[in-house]
């Protein structure tokens, strides 16, 4: 042929099929990545999920020739019509062409004796790869061979030279590694422009049958039949010969049309199936109608990246996941059935080429994605394979059942249809279909029905049986849940644990066990011997993590999430080395030993995200995306396995994967793309990965539809809605959700009958606002929270006289501090006047206080009474009343009831509270708090005690470091419970000054006590001075800013602590201004890193401070930000921040670690818990519950 024809018939075949560039995504797609190594995909042409795969087909039928064709070889054997891609066995190869110039050796020949067959060389250096085209010139016979295809029809185009002996040889003989022929034949004809005939196998799939008709672009002028060695020209109506010879005469660049038509049925749905798909000649505009179709799938997923070869692999990628499952029908609808009968239409397509162990990880979840109008004929399939095979299928290839892999992946693609809401199916029949599968004895299920497990002496691959089968039930669990049968959800949830039989905790890995629970020895985690041991494909290092449907279980089978995450950090640093004299080849990819290359470890890498590391997922998922996947014949690190090291890679480059089988929601990985726009049934779903980088890895937050999104993965119905999900991506390892989210949201509070104290009013206000929260996880947490110091701490009583008497314990101590009390109660007075009883407990609350105050006023906390129980009993040196807990000085010990009093009066104007005692206690807070101003010295109080903590007790024997008096006044320890370094403590200076303030006002207008009052407002006068003096000081960054600490010398100490009163918390308890400037600079010096005591962390950020220890945040901070913000959105992220860091307990905690919120202290702490319900109630009563329920 002359190069100038080949170039003319290439260039005319772009015009025809290449719309606009921006718009044709098949010129992404380089079929030949994966046709090198192991990938072993199909090369050829066809269009998306067609029953016809027209390629070349290599002499070789080893291994890596599953497909018919390898990078490394570039024989030719003819173009088979039916191939399949990615396998690990090799099968089809049916109704093969070969186009040759002279006599031929009927046969495949053999590459050293080029007569040996009628094989030729392909010159690859000519060979085009398209989306439904393939071309490629057979050096022998100097032709150029085109192909395209419809569904059911191969279309061929040869360009022969000029000969009077051209032809076309049908090769009904050679499939293809296990395929062999059992019963060929043609069937004859006068008309010499056609030939029809079967080819009938077994192999993989025992029992195929493959009809065809073909037809020629010019009368033949011969046909001959031929068996291996003779000719028979006889006549007869059909012959059961093996080859047939179709004879042309050709001028020079002449091109030979050729169709076939393929049925799994008969010649007569051939020839139909020809009549409808493909009754004309026009070849590039049938190649061009397969690259719109190719186009109009590949243009479902649109993403945007700088990166030409990422977005090479990925079309590459999509391209794969659409070669199977394959239709398995003829245009009428007849199809062959698993029964081996021919079956009448049955009102949709048939299906074929499941490779369910393989593809239900990811192939088919991508499958509901991108094409959900062809589920319901795929599960129907399913489902008409079990009425005829008697069970789901396995691996299902032209109607056989071959058995190939282990468990029952077959539920999980139904199971998952059902749990997506999927219709166009019967749904009842199919969950009985997975009740009938599921309980088949066959394939060593029985043997784990028996013994709860399968023995390892009595089947081969038990562990990996048997862990595919618990995947399956737990599917099947997720199924009947979905359709409400709670029996069978149950059941199967219990049997999916049976997995949980094989780990061996000495060992920490899934070991196989024999009938009397003894483990099988001699036992190596490292060895594999391909399909004879307890595992499939694998070995110990791969299989101990196969179960994604029980996380929770998994870990407990480790003994702590920490203990999992440290085995599962070794899975990738461990040798790579795979010991056995038979290892597994399937074992490939190798990271450490996640073999990527293989399913059992595509979950692997998700399994970080479910523990609370998403950022190890994202490492992981970034290196496989960018070094096991290349734009290269090499370029996947194991078979394609019918799309599903694809579908991987497709999913996973968006930032997602249903990690979880029928889990029905995608997990966050890390996307690789910066915009990707997915057509849904519901418009378009787009995800934005905003500040994407290589170094840019990790997600530090994510919205959906404009909301705070605040979980680990979007569910199935919220992508099919359309949409948009929003990554803001960053370099700092960040959790935005919370690991320990439980199963459904509970109600912690205590029993009715166990709660402390009931207020009407605020069981009322619970359910107004539960009523306004759309957000589930909110609702619920507002509700443990909201009435947790009533429901836990609330000692409520009467004293001699009948007066309310209240003790409130601050959550998991026994005693009241008076801070805390003042704070618990604080958010309930507002309801006071709805609830008499709610106000009687709380006038008791200030009642105990100012008596507290009253026994002793340096003391902080205090027993329920005269019980002599404390932190320093009988330490020497500090004799104390039997009344005393603990008795540190804290000026917020007085502030905090003084705050609570005057709150209680202006609300509900009782003036009972304020009597003898209460001026007693005045006057007792006024003389200490002129004690501690230190104007005569340093005064009476010290404290000391043993103590392996340096902040809880006091330096300089008990007395602390010098101040020089300047008007403030001395704290000897913070809100905290921390010693003071420089003893005048800011925040709390600013407190004692609004507090002194309202004392005098109760005093002025309910007692008459102006002088006392006097005192009070002097007192405050003078420290408020003081405070604008020396509490004042100028930061590099931040200018003028409040000091934390100061001495009076000029010493000051530049921090703030997370506990109230703090710097951050000064607005919130009316202390300054919002608006002050220096406050305002103050706030942004304690939310940074110059602030010692300001933790970021891959678990969120905040303040904390020494007295719990360093990189341990306070939930308070966060509170105290938001009490205290301006912003909407900042008040939102801190919300979110509360939501995601809870630990899944639905309530706040004291402190939590900063890169795991899971390690917390304090898990009852009622103050925050009751502060977190103060700051929902206060947002909802400003109004703002559209930034509440904003929150996803």
């Amino acid at each position: 042929m002359k190069l100038s024809g080949l170039l003319f018939a290439a260039a005319l075949l772009g015009s025809c099929t290449q719309p606009a560039a921006e718009e044709n995504y098949t010129r992404h797609v380089d079929p030949k990545i994966g046709t090198g190594g192991h990938g072993h995909v199909f090369v050829g042409a066809n269009v998306p999920f067609g029953l016809v795969q027209v390629g070349p087909t290599s002499i070789p039928q080893t291994w890596d020739w599953c497909s018919g064709y390898h990078a490394s070889d570039s024989t030719v054997i003819g173009f088979s019509h039916t191939h399949l891609s990615g396998t690990g066995i090799g099968d089809l190869f049916d109704i093969t062409v070969m186009p040759v110039v002279g006599e031929v050796t009927y046969a495949r020949g053999e590459e050293n004796d080029p007569a040996s067959g009628l094989w030729s060389y392909a010159d690859r250096t000519r060979e085009i790869t398209k989306p439904g085209y393939y071309s490629v010139p057979l050096v022998r016979y100097g032709i150029t061979a085109e192909l395209t295809a419809t569904e059911r029809v191969g279309l061929h185009r040869y360009t022969f030279p000029a000969s009077d002996a051209a032809a076309v040889v049908f090769d009904l003989e050679n499939g293809g590694c296990w395929d062999k022929a059992t019963d060929t034949g043609f069937r004859f004809s006068d008309d010499s422009t056609r030939i029809a005939g079967w080819r009938c196998s077994t192999g993989w799939a025992k029992n195929q049958e493959v009809y065809f008709v073909a037809e020629f672009s010019k009368p033949a002028k011969g046909i001959s039949y031929l068996q291996p060695g003779e000719i028979d020209d006889s006549k007869m109506p059909r012959i059961a010969a093996r080859y047939a010879r179709v004879d042309f005469d050709t001028a020079e660049g002449e091109q030979v049309l050729v169709k076939v038509a393929l049925s799994p049925v008969s010649i007569e749905g051939a020839k139909a199936n020809l009549a409808a798909e493909l009754p004309g000649w026009d070849f590039d505009a049938t190649a061009a109608a397969a690259d719109k179709a190719w186009n109009d799938e590949l243009s479902k997923v649109k993403i945007e990246t700088e990166d030409e070869t990422s977005k090479r692999i990925f079309y590459t990628a999509l391209y794969h996941t659409m070669v199977a499952p394959s239709l398995f029908c003829d245009v009428n609808g007849d199809y062959r059935g698993a029964d081996g009968k021919v079956h009448e239409n049955p009102g949709r397509d048939t299906y074929t080429t499941f490779s369910l162990w393989d593809t239900y990880r990811a192939a088919m979840p991508l499958m509901t994605v991108l094409h959900p109008e062809r589920m319901p004929d795929i599960i129907q399939t399913m489902l008409h394979i079990a009425d005829e095979q008697g069970r789901l299928p396995v691996w299902h290839l032209w109607g056989n059942e071959t058995d190939c892999m282990v468990g029952n992946p077959g539920i999980v693609a139904v199971a998952d249809a059902i749990v997506k809401g999927i219709g166009g199916f019967d749904r009842e029949k199919a969950f009985e279909t997975i009740r009938k599968t599921a309980m088949n004895p066959d394939r060593g299920n029985g043997l784990r029905m028996e013994y709860g497990y399968i023995p390892c002496e009595m089947f081969n691959e038990a562990v990996a049986y048997d862990m595919e089968y618990a995947l399956a039930d737990g599917a099947a669990a997720r199924a009947a849940e979905a359709l409400g049968k709670a029996e069978d959800a149950k059941y199967f949830e219990e049997r999916s644990h049976s997995y949980r039989n094989y780990f061996d905790p000495q060992t920490g890995f899934m070991r196989g066990r024999d009938s009397k629970k003894g483990w099988r020895t001699p036992f190596n985690a490292f060895a594999s011997t391909h399909r004879a041991d307890d595992y499939c494909e694998g070995n110990a290092w791969q299989y101990t993590w196969l179960a994604p449907h029980d996380v929770a279980g998994l870990v407990g089978c480790f003994g702590s999430r920490a203990r999992m995450l440290e085995k599962l950090d070794s899975l990738f640093t461990v040798s790579s080395v795979v010991e056995g004299g038979e290892t597994s080849p399937d074992i490939s990819g190798l990271i450490g030993q996640y073999a990527h290359g293989n399913e059992p470890s595509h979950h692997i890498l998700y399994l970080y995200t479910m523990l609370g590391q998403p950022w190890e997922t994202a490492d992981k998922v970034r290196e496989v995306l960018t070094t096991l996947y290349h734009a290269a014949p090499d370029g996947l690190s194991g078979n394609e396995d019918v799309g599903q090291m694809s579908a991987w890679y497709v999913l996973s480059s968006l930032g997602m994967y249903e990690a979880e089988p029928a889990g029905g929601r995608y997990w966050f990985g890390s996307p690789l793309f910066d915009r990707v726009e997915i057509t849904v049934p519901g418009g378009t779903f787009t995800i934005v990965a905003e500040n994407n980088s290589a170094a840019n890895k990790y997600i530090q937050r994510v919205w959906l539809n404009g909301q705070p999104y605040t979980k680990p993965w979007i569910g199935h119905a919220d992508v099919m809605k359309g949409g948009e999900l929003r990554f803001e991506m960053g370099a700092e390892e960040k959790v935005w959700y919370c690991p320990d989210e439980p199963e459904a949201y509970a109600d912690q509070r205590p029993a009715e009958e166990q709660r402390l104290f009931k207020s009407e009013a605020v069981e009322g206000e619970i359910a107004r606002v539960c009523g306004l929260l759309t957000n589930e996880r909110l609702r619920w947490m507002f509700a443990n929270c909201f009435p947790n110091t009533l429901d836990t701490t609330v000692h409520y009583g009467e004293d001699e006289a009948g007066n309310p008497d209240t003790y409130v314990y601050t959550g998991d101590i026994p005693a009241m501090w008076l801070r805390d009390s003042g704070a618990q109660v604080w958010p309930y007075v507002q309801l006071c006047k709805e609830d008499p009883a709610l106000q009687k407990m709380i006038a008791g609350v200030i009642r105990r206080q100012f008596k507290l105050i009253n026994i002793d006023p340096y003391a902080n906390a205090f027993n329920v009474g005269p019980t002599g129980d404390g932190e320093d009993v009988g330490y020497p040196g500090n004799d104390q009343s039997p009344w005393v807990f603990e008795r540190k000085w804290e000026i917020d010990s007085h502030c905090y009831p003084l705050r609570l009093a005057h709150h209680y009066w202006k609300t509900t104007g009782d003036t009972s509270v304020f009597d003898g005692e209460w001026i007693s206690a005045m006057r007792n807070i006024v003389k200490t708090l002129k004690e501690q101003q230190m104007k005569e010295g340093p005064g009476d109080y010290i404290f000391l005690r043993t103590t392996d903590r340096q902040l809880d007790t006091r330096c300089h024997v008990g007395r602390g470091n010098p101040v020089k008096p300047v008007g403030l006044i001395v704290s000897a320890f913070r809100p905290s419970d921390d010693a003071t370094t420089f003893g005048f403590l800011v925040p709390s200076n600013f407190m004692a000054v609004t507090s002194l303030r309202k004392a005098a006002e109760i005093l002025t207008a309910v007692n008459g006590e102006r002088e006392l009052a006097a005192e009070c407002t002097a007192l405050a006068d003078e420290v408020a001075g003081a405070l604008q003096q020396y509490a004042v000081v100028e930061h590099p960054e931040f200018g003028k800013i409040y000091a934390f600490e100061v001495d009076g010398f000029g010493g000051c100490f530049l921090m703030d602590d997370a506990n109230v009163p703090s710097l951050l918390a000064m607005p919130y308890l009316g202390d300054v201004e919002r608006t002050d400037p220096i406050y305002e600079n103050t706030r942004r010096f304690v939310w940074s890193e110059e602030n010692p005591y300001f933790w970021r962390g891959s678990a969120g950020e905040g303040i904390g401070g020494p007295h719990i220890g360093v990189e341990m945040i306070w939930p308070m901070s966060i509170m105290m930000r938001a009490f205290t913000s301006e912003d909407d959105a900042e008040i939102r992220d801190c919300i979110v921040a509360l939501m995601t860091t809870d630990a899944g307990t639905g309530f706040m905690h004291e402190s939590f670690s900063r890169h795991d919120a899971a390690n917390f202290t304090r898990p009852w702490f009622a103050w925050q818990n009751t502060l977190f319900g103060e700051l929902i109630l206060k947002l909802v009563n400003e109004n703002k519950v559209d930034l509440l329920n904003s929150i996803d």
